[in-house]
């Protein structure tokens, strides 16, 4: 959060930049089959939260069943791993 709150504005992406998060899902919201937001919940304090949009555009390709395959597993609880 430090080093990317302030480069930063609401809704805005850096695509050169990578970055990995880990965390506990504390939410999982499906907008639709191809769009599903989660909250995830750092796992040590301080236990900040924050939200990952994960779209079947950002695969690279428009497969919309393997976006839902991989995603269906993954419920509230679950400690995940993030790239982008």
């Amino acid at each position: 959060r430090g080093q990317f709150g302030p480069l930063l504005g609401a809704g805005q992406r850096k695509p050169d930049v990578n970055v990995v998060l880990r965390g506990r899902v504390a939410a999982k919201r499906e907008s639709s089959k191809k769009l599903i937001f989660y909250t995830l919940e750092a796992t040590h304090p301080p236990r900040d939260r924050l939200q990952v949009m994960c779209s079947v555009g950002d695969l690279g390709k428009d497969d919309a069943s393997a976006f839902e395959e991989r995603h269906s597993n993954v419920t509230r609880g679950y400690i995940v791993c993030v790239a982008g």
